[in-house]
């Protein structure tokens, strides 16, 4: 059934001018003039078809009937205002969610996140590991970290940093080949990737003069994250930013097989829907990531 209410701004005129008895003090609650209330005022008024105030010289005062008016409105505002407080504090209370590309997860982002949450204790990230690209406008992500071009419409982007790649391998697997790991691929080592980076290592060596096919040796992962994880256990070589390798070279998991570093020409995102009034928890979020990844980048 639909409901024949006033205009919400002439019912809170009315509320504040019959708290105040006061046109003026309900236009300064209010933020507007005390030409505003009156008008406001006079427009209930004619909607209702009764006479709410007695306008006296320097004074208003309520009459009877509005007196109940006053009353059953003032705690009808107040129900509104506490479904709106609740609304909002359960907005706050609610997790973030995030969608992260695996390699960015599982080698860097998830080993840190508990520091997040030691500084951060009131907000809680839900994180959904996935290669594939979510449409943030229907899929209930707050936010995403994406591996690509940065060409993604209808979002606001901002660049974490650039790829850049560097061979890897496990210790023991280094050790085994014992030479120039550029000589060494003439032996059949086998080689890394992902199904959507299937073209890296074709790019990586060339750009250091190396002509050969190395399809054959390819092993392909369905994510760089397993391709990643297949190194360690020393099934061949990977491929990797050498950012998201530094954890696991520092512990000794794997090994730099090639100081050389190729630049891929894609990078690593932060992305979210586009918004008129950004998200507080979300830019605190995006802060602790640069100010992490700056304290871990080890470029100078």
């Amino acid at each position: 059934m639909a409901r024949r209410l006033p205009p919400l701004n002439q019912l809170r005129a009315f509320e504040a001018a019959a708290r105040h008895l006061s046109f003026g003090k309900a236009g300064d609650e209010l933020h507007v003039t005390h030409a505003a209330i009156s008008h406001q005022i006079k427009a209930l008024e004619q909607n209702l078809g009764q006479v709410l105030f007695r306008r006296m010289t320097r004074a208003v005062e309520l009459t009877d009937a509005a007196k109940t008016l006053y009353e059953d409105t003032r705690r009808a505002l107040d129900i509104l205002d506490e479904a709106v407080s609740r609304f909002e504090q359960d907005k706050d209370e609610a997790p973030l969610r995030a969608s992260v590309a695996p390699s960015f997860a599982s080698h860097w982002l998830l080993k840190r996140l508990s520091k997040f949450h030691q500084n951060n204790p009131d907000i809680r990230i839900e994180v959904d590991i996935t290669s594939n690209v979510q449409d943030l406008a229907d899929s209930g992500f707050d936010f995403a970290i994406r591996h690509g071009g940065g060409a993604w419409r209808g979002l606001e982007i901002r660049k974490l940093f650039d790829e850049e790649l560097c061979a890897v391998a496990s210790p023991s697997f280094s050790e085994a080949q014992n030479a120039d790991f550029m000589n060494v691929l003439t032996s059949g080592v086998s080689l890394l990737t992902a199904s959507v980076r299937s073209d890296e290592w074709a790019d990586w060596l060339s750009a250091q003069g190396f002509k050969g096919d190395v399809s054959p040796r390819l092993i392909i992962f369905p994510t760089q994250a397993l391709a990643l994880d297949g190194a360690i256990t020393g099934l061949g070589v990977a491929l990797t930013d050498r950012r998201l390798a530094k954890d696991d070279i520092e512990a000794g998991r794997l090994v730099q097989v090639s100081d050389y570093i190729h630049k891929s020409g894609r990078g690593f995102y932060f992305v979210h829907p586009r918004k008129p009034v950004d998200d507080k928890r979300q830019n605190r979020f995006l802060t602790w990531l640069q100010a992490e990844l700056a304290r871990t980048d080890d470029i100078t």
